[in-house]
């Protein structure tokens, strides 16, 4: 009876501090009080509450891995569907009844705390979900392991019926802020497209490739946290790393804009727009 009444008082003292933490972001994000925030704002204060909840687990993983010199499995696939974040990440870390208790405080329905979560579509279904298991397995049985995909600005479609025909229209899962995501700058890199090869001899006398009047691209990283399921908190968080031509001013060409090449002076930011085009062209 005292163990069952401690776990009481201890769910109704984290669900005060996880409901502080979310008064807290919605202030300082947002702008707006708990009665103000819409349904969409609340989730993105409670996806950025459990995300600090998490961190201290993401940089331990990450320095663990890196401290003892572990070998590492770089996971790379075109296609990334991880599915809606929120609710598994409540899960694989044992909230359920915290959040309940948290909803409950704050007079919030999770069921539509959950619906104003987008869907990053970032891939054509299976092998983008195939992916997306895979990596959570390899959190889960802690396996240090990295995922590299493509941050696509759109994901494969949304679905509108028209007179019984399907339109596609654009899947914008980047329409409002994404609480799940880390930009990093300071992973940057420079991909070089076309050009042509010079032979030109190394400081070691070895004769080597070199390549001149090349394509740069500027590529951007976001990173993403996937939480391995664990009873106990020692859980770990692998990462998902998506990169992205949209965020770079270096992709946009601004001499070929002002010389009326309005398509060419925008080619290299939209390279990740979009998965892939219909294949019946």
């Amino acid at each position: 009876m005292i163990q069952k009444k401690r776990w009481i008082v201890d769910v109704a003292y984290q669900a005060e501090m996880l409901a502080h933490k979310i008064r807290h972001y919605l202030i300082t994000t947002m702008g707006v009080t708990e009665d103000e925030a819409t349904y969409e704002e609340f989730y993105r204060a409670f996806s950025l509450t459990i995300r600090e909840e998490i961190m201290i687990n993401w940089t331990a993983t990450n320095h663990t891995f890196d401290k003892k010199d572990v070998r590492k499995l770089y996971y790379l696939c075109m296609e990334y569907m991880p599915g809606r974040l929120l609710g598994n990440n409540i899960t694989n870390v044992h909230a359920q009844e915290v959040v309940q208790a948290v909803m409950k405080k704050m007079n919030r329905n999770l069921a539509e705390v959950y619906r104003y979560e987008p869907d990053p579509g970032l891939g054509n279904g299976g092998l983008g979900r195939l992916a997306a298991c895979l990596l959570d397995s390899l959190a889960t049985q802690q396996y240090p392991a990295v995922a590299y995909g493509l941050r696509y600005q759109y994901g494969i479609f949304d679905q509108e019926l028209w007179d019984g025909v399907q339109v596609e229209r654009p899947d914008k899962w980047l329409l409002h802020e994404n609480p799940w995501e880390f930009r990093k700058d300071t992973h940057a890199v420079s991909v070089y497209y076309d050009g042509r090869p010079v032979s030109v001899m190394n400081k070691k006398g070895v004769e080597v490739s070199d390549l001149t009047d090349y394509e740069e691209v500027r590529a951007l990283s976001y990173d993403m946290p996937i939480i391995g399921y664990k009873e106990s908190n020692d859980f770990i968080v692998s990462t998902l790393r998506l990169w992205t031509t949209k965020e770079s001013p270096r992709n946009f060409r601004l001499q070929r804009y002002n010389a009326g090449l309005l398509d060419q002076a925008a080619e290299n930011t939209s390279l990740t727009d979009v998965l892939y085009p219909n294949d019946n062209n």
